[in-house]
């Protein structure tokens, strides 16, 4: 047999015994972390006051801000998608802005 051949059924059985128990691993994670600043967290929380991100229309009152509109539209979005998992919020100081990359640019 060719030595191309035996490498693709190789692959081919490596991949179809590999496959299922990779989507079960998938699908048992029910939680996905988000790293999140604390600040914008604590407006989210307020503003939900117990509520489902998925039934909020009404984008008005003391704790909204851009930030909250954004996580709030992104988590209907996938709602929307079919996405099923909830997020794991990891709260804290965090900053994602890249300072070098920035102040070449100003």
């Amino acid at each position: 047999m060719n030595k191309c051949i035996k490498w693709l059924l190789v692959t081919v059985v490596i991949w179809l015994v590999g496959a299922p128990v990779y989507a079960m691993a998938i699908q048992t994670e029910q939680s996905i972390g988000i790293f999140i600043r604390d600040d914008v967290y604590h407006d989210y929380t307020r503003f939900l006051v117990g509520r489902q991100p998925q039934d909020i229309t009404d984008f008005s009152g003391q704790f909204i801000r851009r930030d909250v509109v954004d996580m709030i539209i992104a988590q209907q979005a996938l709602h929307l998608g079919g996405f099923d998992k909830t997020f794991n919020y990891q709260v804290g100081k965090i900053n994602f802005r890249i300072r070098g990359f920035r102040n070449n640019f100003q």
